[in-house]
């Protein structure tokens, strides 16, 4: 034993260097295993600019040579200028299966991420990352990176990406991969973050890499669409757009093609609305909801189960040049249309468009139109609007379509119609217009024969049925006492006799009707559908302008002829001895002929009205027990107006007391006199025997009244049951 023993001290003697180096190594092990953290730190803050090309620091490194982990805590990667932040995390953590290495496979079994922070910018045309991409060709014959990720964890994380338009923030952002494989089938990843103060994204996606296919859930919900304004705004005449956005989809998809993708699902926006470039309202709705049926970008297939518009307002507005709409998508149109149109009669040879819409609901919707290109501007409003459209698509048979609205204040207006996608000229269209008031028109009949319209109920019936060789339509009029006023100067009427034709075929109940029946041909070269129109309804009026005697012999037995108006003072709410005289032989009327009704309708002058008040109001200001008594010139309440409105003495007194009242207190007032005469009114009938029925009290469209009807009056309108 000692001979063994001698030998092996003899032999270690003989290799002192050996032993010296094997020491030196197993103590340099044992420094870097005892204080690795400490120096992995240190190289980081020191070095780690040398290393990556970017300035880094690190709080705490902490390695476990058990189980190969490593944990980092306060971990920050600046941007270039070693100020700014470019990367933070909070904690990170990262089990290594380092034997792996070996096989050429990067292999993690754990990675836990806490509290990222990420900040990517888009300036000047390059990327705040750009530095870290490299310049060299990728190797095309290289093998496939292999990589086997476990327990990926990224958790109250914060992305936020800036460019010159817009910044975007994704919050609390939480992402979980069970496993992520460079052969594997199924990759699961799950994604959640929020957006903004309301906007919430969650995200299921499963991922095959062997076969490259995608598959994802993808819920969205209160996503403003202010996000995207600025990146459209360049395409229209925008001022701001606003919505939130909703979904629920499934999609799947290519890896390697964007287009190779399939959507299904339901999407809506709620709280929508666009405002013009000259800060006008375009269009809103409460809520649009799509339903999408299947969607194949690739293919150019589309096709939506349903679409629902809530609450949908349009504000069409036709100018001298253009509508709002042109003036809306003029930016559109700047690009070359040759092109554009060429470029998508390519995609549709290559690949055909299909696009189909099952059905279309819209609901309480709403149409503010203003005509501007008249003598004096046309406003209405047809709301209430509910339109069903079936089976849209380009080779539907039988698209079909039934709505109803309600035209100004008390009109109505149903329909349905049928259309044939793959030829167009069959079609089949029924409509009922009933209870128009044609008293808001006064500014077309102005426009177009001279003369205001000054009261008048239009109801018409049309019917249409059409193929290629055959046009039957069948118009029904029905004008109830339609009245013209005095002919007015104007440059743009036509000389045509239809007001005369018009007042000529009232029967003697004041009404007119007539049937226009207009049949045709389609087929034939010459064949347009509006010039007929226009040509037949010219032919019937010609002839009953043509025909006085026979037209005249139907007014015989009109009763109540000079009962047209019932004038009052301005600021007047309650009746005189002479107008209650005029009413009691309005009821004596009634009691002679029971079938008689009428309808009261206020109308008069708004502004001059709010004159009237505005003097009454102030002179009760001035003096309130005697104000009944103080005249328009009496120099102590002139002396009170200058003093009140700051105006100088010479100012009209109507300007000075509108002033000292105010104009919201006034247009208050206005309404509360108008609504005072309404009630005297009715309360003045309330003896007689249905009165709500026999004597109907009105309000004019006082915005659109022709100037000889703008007075304080009320026009009286004698009709039968």
């Amino acid at each position: 034993m000692m001979k063994y023993l001698k030998k092996a001290i003899s032999w270690f003697r003989r290799r002192k260097f050996i032993v010296k180096s094997l020491i030196i190594l197993l103590f340099t092990i044992f420094v870097v295993l005892f204080f690795g953290n400490t120096i992995t730190k240190y190289v980081i803050n020191n070095y780690g600019e040398d290393l990556s090309g970017r300035k880094l620091h690190v709080n705490s490194v902490d390695f476990n040579y058990l189980n190969s982990s490593v944990s980092l805590g306060d971990f920050t990667m600046y941007e270039v200028n070693k100020k700014d932040t470019f990367a933070y995390i909070g904690s990170a953590y990262v089990n290594i299966q380092p034997w792996a290495l070996l096989s050429d496979e990067i292999s993690l079994a754990q990675i836990d991420v806490d509290r990222l922070k990420l900040i990517i910018e888009h300036k000047n045309g390059s990327f705040n990352f750009s530095d870290f991409l490299s310049d060299e060709p990728s190797d095309p014959n290289a093998e496939p990176l292999k990589f086997y990720l476990n327990n990926i964890q990224l958790t109250k994380s914060k992305f936020t990406y800036a460019d010159e338009a817009n910044t975007y923030a994704l919050r609390e952002l939480n992402i979980s991969v069970p496993k992520l494989a460079w052969n594997s089938t199924k990759n699961d990843i799950n994604l959640d973050f929020l957006m903004d103060e309301k906007g919430k994204v969650e995200l299921k996606a499963f991922l095959n890499s062997t076969e490259n296919k995608y598959h994802a859930e993808c819920k969205v919900s209160n996503i403003d669409v202010n996000y995207g304004e600025a990146y459209i705004r360049d395409l229209f005449n925008m001022q701001s757009i606003k919505g939130f956005i909703h979904s629920d989809l499934v999609i799947d998809g290519e890896i390697e093609d964007p287009l190779a993708i399939s959507i299904k699902g339901t999407t809506s926006i709620t709280d929508f609305g666009i405002i013009d470039k000259k800060g006008k309202p375009l269009t809103s709705a409460d809520e649009i909801n799509v339903t999408v049926d299947s969607m194949y970008i690739k293919n150019n297939y589309f096709s939506f189960a349903e679409t629902n518009l809530k609450n949908m307002v349009t504000y069409a507005e036709l100018g001298k040049d253009a509508t709002n709409f042109d003036y809306f998508l003029e930016p559109l149109f700047v690009v070359d249309s040759t092109k554009v149109a060429d470029t998508i009669q390519k995609i549709a040879e290559e690949v055909p468009f299909h696009f189909e819409i099952k059905q279309v609901k819209m609901t309480d919707g709403k149409i503010f139109y203003t005509d501007n290109t008249l003598n004096r501007p046309f406003s209405y409003i047809v709301k209430d609007i509910n339109l069903t459209a079936n089976n849209i698509s380009e080779n539907s048979k039988n698209l079909s379509s039934q709505f109803s609205m309600t035209s100004g204040e008390k009109g109505k207006i149903v329909g349905e119609m049928v259309l044939d996608m793959t030829n167009t000229y069959n079609v089949k269209y029924t409509s009922s217009f009933k209870n128009i008031d044609m008293l808001s028109f006064s500014p077309y009949s102005e426009y177009f024969i001279a003369s205001p319209i000054t009261q008048g109920i239009f109801n018409y019936d049309i019917s249409l049925d059409m193929t290629e060789t055959s046009l039957v339509n069948e118009n029904g009029f029905d004008i109830k006492e339609l009245e013209f006023g005095k002919k007015i100067k104007s440059d743009s009427a036509y000389k045509v006799p239809v007001k005369l034709a018009l007042m000529l075929m009232k029967d003697k109940n004041d009404n007119i009707q007539f049937d226009v029946p207009i049949t045709g041909n389609p087929s034939e070269p010459d064949f347009k559908i509006m010039p007929l129109v226009w040509k037949t309804l010219g032919k019937f009026f010609a002839k009953a302008a043509t025909s006085p005697m026979r037209a005249m012999s139907s007014l015989a037995g009109k009763n109540a002829e000079d009962l047209e108006f019932l004038p009052f003072e301005y600021g007047q709410s309650s009746f005189t001895t002479d107008q209650k005289t005029l009413l009691n032989k309005i009821i004596e009327f009634h009691e002679q002929k029971p079938a008689l009704l009428f309808t009261f309708i206020q109308m008069t002058n708004r502004e001059e009205e709010k004159d009237a008040i505005a003097i009454l109001e102030a002179k009760k200001k001035f003096d309130a027990a005697n104000w009944q008594t103080i005249s328009d010139k009496d120099v102590d309440f002139k002396t009170f107006l200058v003093a009140q409105s700051g105006l100088e003495e010479t100012a009209p007194i109507e300007k000075m007391a509108r002033k000292v009242i105010g104009e919201n207190a006034l247009s208050t007032k206005l309404s509360g006199l108008i609504s005072a005469r309404n009630t005297a009114l009715s309360n003045h009938f309330s003896s007689v025997e249905n009165a709500a029925e026999v004597f109907k009290i009105e309000t004019a469209d006082l915005a659109n009244l022709p100037a000889e009807l703008r007075k304080p009056q009320y026009k009286i309108e004698v009709g039968v049951e």
